[in-house]
């Protein structure tokens, strides 16, 4: 299996998971569902410029990271999730993020086999010390183990 494959997985679940979860936005008591992205957010016109981008919140990414292979015995796949938020509370503001993170984390120790991955490992938040207030950010590093590719011995056998 293929890190694509993790990705792809992970977008479609947390499609499903986090669909009646209802957040904040830039425009006043307009609330939305987290925009899901596999691998990086679609570009938008305004990053062009330097102000912060608020449209788009709020947002999870899924990114690739890695894999660890140990030839016929395991083989585990990183990803990092990215956590975008939308608040003016100043005090409050990254209590939305870190719910969405604790809805994220529960529903995959809930289910722990997305496709044919396992959660494994260890899990690994960082909620940003410095926030770029009004939006409000975190990461997390998850690992999964994917299935092995078996090779058919007896084929190599008689190639030789």
């Amino acid at each position: 299996m293929h890190g694509i494959d993790l990705v792809d997985s992970l977008t479609n679940f947390l499609t499903k998971k986090l669909k009646d979860l209802e957040l904040p936005t830039k425009t006043p008591d307009v609330y939305k569902t987290p925009n899901i992205y596999g691998g990086y957010a679609p570009p938008k016109p305004s990053q062009r410029t330097e102000e912060v981008d608020s449209e788009g919140y709020p947002f999870v990414i899924i990114r690739y990271l890695g894999q660890t292979d140990v030839i016929f015995d395991k083989k585990t796949m990183s990803v990092r999730f990215v956590v975008g938020t939308y608040s003016k509370d100043e005090q409050n503001g990254w209590r939305d993020n870190l719910n969405v993170w604790n809805r994220i984390e529960l529903a995959l120790k809930e289910t722990q086999t997305i496709g044919p991955f396992c959660l494994t490992g260890k899990i690994e938040l960082d909620l940003f010390e410095e926030q770029m207030r009004p939006t409000w950010h975190s990461t997390a590093i998850v690992e999964f183990e994917a299935p092995q590719i078996q090779v058919d011995r007896s084929v190599l056998e008689d190639d030789f």
